[in-house]
């Protein structure tokens, strides 16, 4: 019964857990068996078809997975790497902030000039205007072509 509870809530999970992949694979396994007994009993051509598709879908879908599984492992790798460059820049950054107010202590005239340096950083206000309008009089504004009237 834990195998099911956890398939249920591997559904809702983003990405691949290990129970959906055997879930995955048990599925395509009974899938194969089914068609190999069908084209025993019915020796028909369309069946081989079929165990062909299925067995080709079961290959791109471990593909997708081993793909995914490695993608995402690279990716946790990257931000471990990326944390570790933003907590080195955060404290040089601290370094400079505090050789910046020691030498503002120095002097009151540095004292100014580092607080507009820390006050004046560019501020961006867009400003929206509205769309402008580019027909001409008695011209349609809508960006579908106009359908052709069918004469009977």
């Amino acid at each position: 019964m834990d195998f099911v509870s956890n398939l249920w809530a591997s559904i809702f999970t983003p990405g691949t857990t290990p129970t959906l992949v055997k879930a995955t694979h048990g599925s395509f396994i009974a899938l194969e068996i089914t068609l190999v007994f069908m084209l025993v009993a019915t020796k028909s051509l369309h069946f081989v078809a079929l165990l062909v598709l299925a067995t080709g879908l079961w290959i791109a879908i471990t593909w997708f997975i081993s793909e995914s599984s490695r993608l995402t492992e690279q990716a946790s790798k990257n931000s471990l790497k990326n944390d570790a460059s933003e907590i080195a820049v955060k404290s040089s950054r601290e370094i400079e902030s505090t050789s910046a107010s020691a030498s503002t202590s120095a002097s009151p005239s540095a004292s100014t000039s580092a607080s507009t340096s820390k006050s004046g950083s560019p501020s961006f206000s867009p400003s929206i205007s509205p769309p402008v309008s580019t027909s001409t009089a008695g011209a349609s504004t809508s960006t579908r072509p106009r359908r052709k009237k069918r004469t009977v």
